[in-house]
């Protein structure tokens, strides 16, 4: 995808669903169904979903929910063609700059034990590894390795510009 203008983050709407989808689709091997991504993408105070697009190209997104005192991140995804530009980084940001408004203290989530990769991406970012749920992830009963990060740390590294979903 060609990098033609500024990168916008705001929450995600039902209207994200088809790109939402194809994201996810092009990006786990084991992809939530469309049925759960919409429920994400509905209006909740105790839901988190928020997503960068460009010139109107939704390109990444992020779902979470409120917990307690905590952030957990449910799912994180970026288009293929723009994958470590650091859209990842700023959907992390922003959302740990909503939760601190909040009064939220943690950013939890879990990771396939396999996935190297994100692993080291979220060590990068001050997240540290917790604990393990043994046989998670129901398609290959697959590890978790489960995380955390506190808010603050992350809240004070960027201030990403989130902008009102359209009405």
């Amino acid at each position: 995808m060609k990098d033609s203008g500024p990168v916008v983050l705001r929450p995600g709407h039902a209207g994200d669903l088809a790109r939402v989808c194809a994201i996810e689709q092009a990006s786990f091997n084991d992809p939530w169904l469309p049925v759960l991504l919409q429920a994400e993408l509905q209006p909740d105070p105790l839901r988190l979903c928020l997503v960068a697009e460009r010139e109107g190209t939704l390109l990444a997104y992020l779902m979470s929910w409120h917990m307690g005192e905590r952030l957990h991140l449910l799912n994180i995804a970026v288009e293929v063609s723009v994958r470590r530009t650091g859209l990842g980084t700023r959907l992390l940001r922003a959302a740990a700059v909503a939760a601190a408004r909040n009064r939220l203290v943690e950013m939890t989530l879990e990771v396939r034990r396999s996935n190297a990769a994100a692993r080291g991406f979220y060590r990068q970012l001050g997240f540290v590894e917790t604990g393990l749920r043994t046989g998670y992830y129901p398609n290959n009963e697959e590890d978790a390795v489960l995380l955390s990060c506190p808010v603050a740390g992350l809240h004070a590294a960027g201030n990403p510009d989130i902008r009102r979903a359209p009405e």
